[in-house]
């Protein structure tokens, strides 16, 4: 069954299941989307609809057409049918679903686990949307046998959920599924099996309009002489761009929270990979920095309680 107005839907997979066909579902999700779609899927195959008319490249690649921002990233020992060492696997083929993403100018990234022969990039969801997110994960890969075909049904028992987060909970799980998604492409930049730039992309993913904001709160401990104030500076514009773009964050104090200065409700792009120091700035101009190695963050508040902030906090060189 499937109810449009519920936040939750489930397929299931099989020679005798009823009701409507996974692909079918996806195919229509592809067509009415216009922001962007995120797959992550452990065996990704050129799946068909119902009808045979139509297959998953040419949809995506019509979905970029019309501007939706389309980013895939899949196992490459399936899609290659290699073993962790490169091999060729004699009950694999090399698929060509990822060359045919490549070839419509669809960022695609193949890459591989190496934890051992049998571990795997095993994640098998999508995201669709930014202003209404929609998640599609569960037990079932992309492939005939999980979804069927014109010529048959799914081989497959399977299930797959369709979840509409801006439904269930004000896109808080679409958020999760997309910090993680993001997650993954950091984790296996390196690799970069015929992919972007890792960084680059989501720079250019930032970019697109509705992207979400986080709003992050900093509290730093540091102990000043009369008249030094405490700023964050960094390599975002929102911290002067490392004094290209202007002086960075000032913080505030008080009697009652000194040595404690903070800021709050910065808001920054989800995935943001933010570079600081924390210096103290004197009234003449001159400025105390923060010594050793710049710190790091990950903007990205999606495994936290809070679904729309981050809470930092630091200190200057050990003023604790």
């Amino acid at each position: 069954m499937w109810d449009d107005a519920a936040p939750v839907n489930v397929l299931f997979s099989s020679p005798t299941a009823k009701g409507p066909r996974v692909a079918d579902k996806l195919f229509s999700m592809i067509r009415d989307e216009k922001e962007l779609i995120f797959i992550s899927v452990f065996t990704l195959r050129n799946i068909t609809n119902t009808e045979g008319r139509s297959k998953l490249v040419d949809e995506l690649a019509a979905a970029k057409a019309r501007g939706v921002k389309v980013t895939v990233v899949t196992d490459q020992k399936q899609s290659d049918g290699i073993d962790a060492d490169g091999k060729p696997r004699p009950d694999s083929n090399n698929d060509n679903t990822e060359d045919l993403l490549r070839a419509a100018g669809i960022p695609t990234f193949e890459v591989m686990n190496r934890s051992g022969p049998f571990n795997a990039m095993h994640l098998k969801s999508a995201v669709f949307g930014l202003t209404d997110m929609k998640v599609v994960t569960d037990a079932g890969n992309w492939t005939a046998a999980s979804m069927g075909s014109k010529r048959a049904r799914p081989a497959n028992a399977e299930s797959v959920l369709f979840i509409d987060s801006k439904k269930a909970d004000g896109n808080k799980t679409g958020m999760q599924y997309l910090g993680e998604y993001l997650s993954i492409l950091r984790r296996y930049a390196p690799q970069n099996h015929g992919g972007p730039e890792v960084e680059a992309l989501i720079r250019d993913l930032q970019a697109t309009p509705g992207w979400p904001k986080v709003k992050v709160n900093f509290d730093v401990i540091a102990r000043t002489n009369w008249g030094q104030d405490v700023y964050l500076v960094g390599n975002t514009p929102e911290l002067g761009g490392w004094g290209q773009t202007g002086p960075g964050l000032k913080l505030d104090t008080d009697a009652s929270t000194y040595p404690s200065w903070k800021v709050k409700d910065v808001e920054l792009p989800l995935g943001t990979t933010l570079e600081y120091k924390v210096i103290k700035r004197n009234a003449d101009g001159r400025v105390d920095w923060e010594p050793g190695k710049n710190a790091v963050l990950i903007v990205d508040n999606s495994r936290t309680q809070t679904p729309k902030t981050l809470d930092v906090r630091d200190d200057f060189n050990g003023d604790r």
